[in-house]
């Protein structure tokens, strides 16, 4: 994997309404990041005047490319998704992670979770549990995950 040669400034405005939208504006992803945030603060500071509307956040966001054009495996669909809630402290659902196009021989085959609850013990589903806990991975609240609570299959279609 490798940046991509843009990486994207996204100003995030918001109208008396409560209603946002973007501005995306694209920079070089070889600059400092310092100095991507400068010239996110320097634009949206001479877009400013020009707006009804405030600047409420503004994100960098770094691009990867793959090296070569990968190709997905399997026929499961991005709708098929499985949500894995996990926990920061002993017993509640503290935030969840999505996995798009899950495999279905993830799924529980027996029991009252069957074709919707994701098998536990499958050995892919405890790598990323370990990877998620052993990372520090958190929630919206910086609260460190420690456990996988559960996990389900959620399909949007």
């Amino acid at each position: 994997m490798s940046f991509s040669p843009a990486a994207l400034i996204e100003l995030v405005w918001r109208d008396e309404t409560g209603t946002t939208a973007e501005t995306v504006l694209h920079i070089s992803s070889a600059l400092d990041h310092h100095v991507i945030a400068d010239a996110a603060e320097a634009v949206s500071a001479i877009m400013a005047p020009l707006t009804g509307a405030v600047l409420v956040r503004y994100r960098i966001k770094y691009q990867w490319l793959p090296d070569e054009r990968l190709a997905p495996a399997g026929d499961t669909r991005i709708t098929s998704c499985g949500m894995f809630f996990f926990s920061a402290g002993p017993s509640a659902i503290d935030g969840a992670i999505v996995v798009h196009s899950l495999k279905p021989d993830v799924l529980a085959v027996d029991g009252p979770l069957a074709g919707v609850g994701i098998n536990l013990a499958d050995s892919r589903v405890i790598d990323l549990a370990s990877a998620v806990i052993d990372n520090g991975i958190t929630n919206q609240f910086a609260d460190v995950y420690v456990s996988l609570f559960a996990a389900y299959m959620q399909s949007r279609v």
